[in-house]
């Protein structure tokens, strides 16, 4: 069974993270939207202009004791823009396997997400997306060969960095057992998918009180050719505190490197508040 790639950044996040085009011709269906695309995003430390928001380590998803990756994750706040970045590295060799690079602007109280890159060390792509207004420009570079596209977008488009914050601002839908839809961008088909967040359980993490948010397509055709993500948020201030499932990084497998799912689990700094 395929899997998704999801980093982001919060990468996950990032979210390749990684579908059939049956979900995307709704999604480039020409319909009227009134606003643009608008993005709530994890608040960092009021104080504070720039720093590490939380670090994360990614273990294989079997053998939960065994650490592939590490990443860390920054925040920039120039004026009314806030830049995040993800660089995720490789433990066995010390080596930049991906980095995420996100550019949020606020107005009327309200995060809009400006630009997205998406850089895979490890297969030598660039993903880029541009947001101008309701149109969302494509561009994803391979082998030296750019492909691009675009598309009508609304509030609920996403990255991996900005989903934190776009269920964050839905929480109390969540938990009330709502389902919250958002399109989330995938990069390497330059074009957005529909995916569906809900809570399927209730649990405890080091004894703090955590919901798991489930991850899936709207489509159900492609939700019977991907596997879901797993979120654990905690319960009381939807900090992550794990998520299972595709990742952006890749592994190496012979000559090639294959999608990678993995165990990730986030620690943060004492200053910063999630």
């Amino acid at each position: 069974m395929k899997h998704l790639s999801v980093f982001a950044t919060i990468t996950i996040l990032a979210l390749s993270v990684f579908i059939s085009q049956a979900d995307a011709a709704a999604a480039k269906a020409k319909k009227p939207i009134a606003k643009p695309a608008k993005v709530e995003t994890v608040a960092a430390p009021v104080a504070a202009t720039s720093g590490t928001f939380f670090t994360a380590t990614i273990h294989d998803l079997k053998e939960r004791e065994k650490k592939m990756f590490e990443y860390v994750s920054t925040f920039e706040l120039d004026g009314t823009k806030r830049i995040m970045t993800n660089t995720f590295t490789e433990l066995a060799g010390g080596t930049t396997a991906a980095v995420e690079k996100t550019v949020m602007q606020t107005a009327d109280g309200q995060w809009r997400l400006l630009s997205y890159l998406q850089e895979q060390k490890q297969l030598g792509t660039v993903g880029i997306l541009e947001v101008d207004g309701n149109e969302a420009k494509f561009a994803f570079t391979k082998d030296g060969k750019t492909k691009t596209s675009s598309e009508r977008v609304g509030d609920d488009l996403v990255v991996g960095p900005s989903l934190l914050g776009f269920l964050k601002a839905r929480w109390e839908k969540i938990l009330k057992g709502e389902t919250v839809k958002a399109r989330f961008a995938v990069m390497d088909r330059q074009e957005t998918v529909g995916f569906e967040y809900f809570k399927v359980a209730e649990k405890d993490v080091a004894g703090r009180p955590a919901v798991v948010v489930k991850m899936k397509p709207s489509s159900f055709i492609i939700a019977a050719l991907v596997d879901p993500l797993l979120f654990t948020f905690s319960k009381d201030d939807t900090t992550l505190l794990e998520l299972e499932g595709r990742t952006i990084v890749k592994v190496k497998k012979g000559e090639k490197f294959a999608d990678f799912d993995g165990y990730t689990t986030y620690s943060y700094p004492p200053q910063v508040k999630p």
